[in-house]
């Protein structure tokens, strides 16, 4: 990525994002001269739907309200797994995409993103649902943890939540607990599958499965698991939320031979298995829900 300032008295910045290229040093120059400085504050181009390009690209966005981007469709070819998050990337007011072939359109374009007055002081959700694979599964474990109890009581772990949501996506001061709720609430994250076929064993959720609400254990969940170990079944605890978070309530679990034999089990990220279909499944989430959240199915489901 290479900046060139467009002079001389507003200091804009014309931003181009991607691998630089002689190609797009002369885009610079055309833009450069022929741009209206007036019309933009910060424009960005994107070049290239690699992760280190969009990951740049959704930063700028997030970190400036003044920023617009520009997807040069003539130069990009995504694949199927960028091809989503570039039309939900196009679907915020401060994106636009085209060729950058034609002046005449590039300054057309400007000028259609120049036209809001103020750019969103939250994150657009297109541009979250558009984010790296870091920030998808954070985004999935903040939805996870914002249970409906948790916005009840407004408690700690409610103020946990809302302002880690502000840190990973940027959101100013300004924008109100309830906006952040809800956009955490609101914006589908598509979880990248990373496992295919089947896995043997058994696989427990942890939160208000074998965890309970008031962080006790439940014991119907526990003697299912010690069965189901007795039997040689590989027991796996597994969570949608922070597996660190899991870890610590595991370690405060007082009874000697339950931490012993809890500790004793894997404990792992659901969205470490995405894409698989789990010989038995334990939750107490729909099957259907889990399908859709973490992309997980199973050959045998017990709903608790």
């Amino acid at each position: 990525m290479f900046e060139t300032r467009i002079e001389p008295e507003n200091q804009e910045k014309l931003i181009f994002i991607g691998p630089d290229s002689s190609v797009k040093r002369a885009l610079v120059k055309v833009l450069t001269l022929s741009t209206p400085p007036v019309l933009i504050q910060n424009l960005g181009i994107l070049f290239d739907t690699g992760d280190q390009y969009m990951a740049q690209a959704l930063e700028r966005l997030q970190t400036d309200p003044k920023m617009f981007l520009i997807i040069a469709e003539n130069y990009i070819k995504p694949d199927e797994r960028t091809k989503s998050a570039i039309e939900r990337l196009k679907q915020s007011p401060r994106v636009k995409s085209g060729s950058l072939l034609n002046l005449e359109e590039i300054v057309g374009m400007i000028i259609e993103l120049d036209k809001p007055a103020e750019a969103t002081n939250a994150i657009d959700p297109a541009i979250i649902d558009a984010s790296t694979e870091t920030k998808k599964r954070s985004l999935g474990v903040l939805q996870h943890d914002l249970k409906d109890y948790v916005i009840a009581e407004e408690g700690p772990k409610y103020r946990q939540i809302i302002d880690d949501a502000r840190k990973l996506f940027g959101i100013k001061p300004e924008v109100s607990d309830a906006e952040v709720e809800q956009l955490i609430l609101t914006t589908k994250a598509e979880v990248p599958e990373k496992m295919h076929g089947e896995i043997e064993g058994v696989f427990c959720d942890f939160d208000d499965t074998l965890v309970l609400r008031d962080g006790t254990i439940n014991e119907k969940v526990l003697k299912m698991l010690k069965e189901f170990a007795a039997a040689g079944k590989k027991v796996t605890i597994w969570t949608g939320g922070d597996v660190n978070t899991a870890r610590e309530k595991l370690e405060k679990v007082e009874d000697p031979e339950t931490a012993a034999f809890l500790q004793g089990l894997t404990l792992a990220s659901k969205y470490d298995f995405a894409g698989a279909t789990a010989e038995i499944v334990i939750d107490d989430m729909a099957l259907e829900a889990l399908g859709i959240m973490f992309k997980l199915k199973a050959k045998r489901f017990i709903k608790i």
